[in-house]
């Protein structure tokens, strides 16, 4: 048996597991000292992808994760530009916390 975790927090842990070669998708609840740990299996399946959008996506963000760059990360920091940039009591704010001014 295989299992792959994915999310994980303190009450849920979600992932895929392989019992003899069928996959599924897993919820586990983690247990405790008076709790046994739960599972909710639901069925899940290796698609083949062909050529297509879908594909193409997956392609070019292994080639964004291969160079260790986060096309998260980027749009987090453009967000925060645009917002700065309408705001100019707060760039003016970071830029005083920035120079060490407060």
């Amino acid at each position: 048996m295989k299992i792959l975790i994915s999310t994980s927090d303190v009450r849920m842990w979600q992932g895929l597991v392989q019992i003899e070669e069928e996959v599924y998708r897993v919820t586990l609840w983690p247990g405790s000292a008076t709790e046994e740990w739960k599972a909710l299996l639901q069925p899940a399946a290796w698609v083949e992808l062909s050529e297509g959008k879908v594909k193409k996506a997956i392609e070019e963000a292994k080639g964004v994760y291969d160079r260790g760059e986060s096309v998260i990360e980027k749009v987090d920091i453009v967000d925060l530009l645009e917002i700065v940039r309408g705001d100019e009591k707060l760039r003016k704010k970071i830029e005083e916390v920035m120079k060490g001014e407060e």
